[in-house]
């Protein structure tokens, strides 16, 4: 992705902002389009925040590669780039050699206004032992995976933390959502030949759907896959069944995807969540449609997996952002069927970065992609 700046560019334009972090740590920062901020693990130039993509695993200071949610309010106006991935969805070890759902993929070319608090939420990627994620990923029951949280930004919304969120209390409300990348469903077990304990994709559009029930769309949560998980809700992936113990969760997204399915011997992986940015009422009827205001320019893309295509990657797994420290931001689990669990199978968290846009430019290139959604599952707004 290229931009294109017109000769009249300043290399003074910056912006001073005030960063609220997860534990309430609140610190000022000045970025201009040869600086970045401080704690940017790439310093790339006009990066203004780049949090996330670690594993479930390990612990890592709040502002680099964990999770959790950040405020973020500028002081001046500004155009912002913003990348982000959902996170991964969890495996538990002995999840039969099955794959997580790995997390969405959104970009957007943003208005921020001056003074106005945004919610920055960082997904955090699935677990299991009955857990939900903090970006509201559904709960796996023992040893199903737990669903990916979604990453996301709220305008005019002030949140921030690390806990686990309710499933029909999350702490943000879709009217303030700008845009989403829905997180990949948690893992089943499965012991036979065959895909039933892969999980769904994070979204897109829509989310990918698991053997069982039904991933997040623009307008629903998905269909829970047995009649005691539970249905995807608005920014929360549906839970697993509690007498079943190898269900995967639900993706968390703009609609959470359906908690796994149990039947015929099949302990099923949960559906993916869908990812959204917020469209004009001409596109689709939304609590948020006021918001494409601010909205330039953006796309989706969903991540492959599904219970017929064994695959834990990510949406637009190539992009180079996408990396942390060897990892791939949003990478789903993988049930290696060993004893142990850790870094090398386990889920990756979500991710979000945000590049000062230059203050003239000529023109954005974005992916030129013409359909509603192809096949590669790339969505181009408008």
């Amino acid at each position: 992705m290229a931009i294109y700046e017109s000769k009249s560019q300043t290399s003074s334009y910056g912006i001073d902002y005030t960063l609220i972090d997860p534990n309430g740590g609140r610190s000022e920062y000045f970025v201009n389009q040869q600086t970045h901020w401080d704690e940017s693990p790439t310093a790339r130039r006009g990066e203004l925040f780049n949090v996330g993509g670690g594993s479930v695993y390990e612990s890592y200071p709040v502002k680099q590669n964990g999770f959790g949610s950040h405020v973020f309010t500028p002081k001046q106006n500004f155009i912002g780039l913003v990348h982000m991935w959902g996170a991964g969805g969890g495996a538990y070890h002995n999840s039969g050699g099955r794959f997580a759902g790995g997390g969405g993929y959104s970009q957007a070319l943003i208005r921020f206004i001056a003074d106005t608090p945004y919610t920055f939420v960082v997904g955090q990627a699935g677990t299991h032992n009955n857990l939900a994620s903090h970006g509201g990923g559904g709960r796996g029951h023992t040893s199903g995976g737990g669903g990916g949280g979604l990453s996301g930004i709220f305008m005019n919304s002030e949140h921030y933390g690390t806990a686990s969120w309710g499933h029909t209390t999350p702490p943000l409300s879709q009217a303030n959502a700008l845009i989403i990348a829905g997180g990949g469903g948690g893992g089943g077990h499965h012991t036979q030949s065959s895909h039933y304990g892969n999980a769904g994709g994070g979204g897109g559009w829509v989310g990918k759907r698991a053997h069982n029930g039904t991933p997040g769309t623009q307008t629903g949560g998905g269909n829970a896959g047995y009649s005691n998980s539970s249905a995807g809700s608005a920014l929360h992936g549906g839970h697993s069944a509690t007498n079943s113990s190898w269900l995967g969760g639900g993706g968390s997204g703009w609609f959470g995807g359906g908690g796994g399915g149990h039947s015929g011997g099949h302990h099923d992986g949960g559906n993916g969540g869908s990812g959204h940015i917020a469209y004009p009422s001409d596109i689709i009827s939304q609590p948020n449609n006021s918001l494409s205001a601010y909205i330039i320019q953006g796309f989706m893309e969903k991540a492959p997996g599904s219970f017929n295509y064994s695959e834990n990657r990510p949406a637009n797994f190539v992009n180079p952002l996408n990396i942390t420290a060897g990892r791939h931001a949003g990478q789903g689990g993988h049930g290696e069927g060993g004893t142990s669990h850790g870094p090398t199978y386990g889920s990756n968290h979500g991710k979000i970065v945000l590049t000062l846009v230059p203050e003239f430019f000529d023109k954005l290139q974005f992916p030129t992609h013409t359909n509603s959604e192809t096949g590669s599952g790339w969505t181009q707004t408008y």
